[in-house]
């Protein structure tokens, strides 16, 4: 289970990760779940979750956790290390506005998350 130890004390991530795992029940706590074990293998936490959240996807955290999800690392790596010192929002079209447990393609991305090799080098 990932802690918020993956925070690095960030106050910002924190709220992101508080409202993933607390705003929507139990669909959304495992969905978070996962998500957050993917940044975590791939040495994305602190300043750079935050980033993801607020700058790339402007606060909206079931968005926000598709995108951990369904993104190739890559592409998210390319959004949060923007040298301008702002994360790179997506597009509208980059991933829907989905609440977890809503249909089954999050169920799908959640199980195929769990699947997925994990680098613990970082990246």
């Amino acid at each position: 289970m990932v802690s918020f130890d993956l925070a690095e004390g960030n106050p910002g991530c924190l709220t992101f990760m508080m409202e993933a795992y607390m705003g929507g029940g139990m669909p959304s706590a495992v969905k978070a779940e996962k998500a957050f074990q993917r940044m975590q293998g791939y040495n994305i936490k602190g300043a750079k979750l935050y980033m993801l959240w607020n700058d790339c996807c402007n606060r909206n955290t079931p968005r926000t956790l598709n995108i951990m999800l369904e993104k190739p690392i890559e592409d998210i790596l390319e959004h949060i290390n923007y040298e301008g010192g702002r994360g790179i929002p997506y597009s509208e079209e980059a991933t829907a506005d989905r609440y977890p447990g809503e249909s089954e393609d999050i169920l799908k991305a959640i199980d195929e998350a769990g699947k997925e090799e994990v680098v613990t080098d970082g990246v």
